[in-house]
């Protein structure tokens, strides 16, 4: 784990109840895949389960899929790759990917940035979200990517930031 990550912030105007959460959970476990790593842990809020913190996959899934399957609003899911020596999972992450309200932003170690096909990625999260605006930034894994992709602070706030592409 590096400090450095590197973020693909995907933003949608378009909000509805009617996601694709199964779908868009498969696609996301194949695009950590690709990248070379396995999904072990999961983070998921919904409105009948609420993990309150991330989750071994092996142990969740089925309860997750049953979640999904039996239309219950799902709020969010962050799908991640953890070392077994991991203490803070905020940080600690190789690589995640989140769909959050509106967004959906996977971020990698900065070493792994050249193992995304970003145009992949972004065809393959449009079959989920109509993409209304896309961003590709660097920053530390300790000012927190997702309160930067959440717009909780003006970009200013983040001092590591650095964007590197948007669309």
């Amino acid at each position: 784990m590096e400090e450095q990550t590197v973020s693909f912030l995907l933003y949608t105007d378009l909000i509805n109840d009617f996601f694709d959460w199964r779908g868009w959970y498969f696609s996301s476990k194949e695009i950590i895949q690709n990248v070379g790593y396995s999904c072990n842990y999961i983070a998921v809020e919904s409105q009948h389960f609420h993990s309150g913190k991330v989750l071994l996959l092996r142990r969740t899934e089925k309860r997750l899929l049953n979640e999904i399957n039996s239309g219950s609003r799902i709020d969010n899911i962050q799908i991640m790759f953890l070392p077994p020596n991991y203490t803070t999972a905020v940080f600690d992450y190789e690589i995640q990917i989140i769909k959050y309200n509106d967004f959906i932003m996977l971020t990698v170690n900065k070493h792994d940035f050249n193992k995304v096909n970003i145009n992949m990625f972004i065809s393959e999260m449009e079959k989920y979200i109509y993409v209304t605006y896309w961003e590709i930034f660097e920053m530390s894994r300790y000012e927190t990517p997702l309160l930067y992709a959440a717009k909780d602070n003006p970009k200013s706030f983040f001092k590591s930031l650095k964007v590197l592409s948007t669309g």
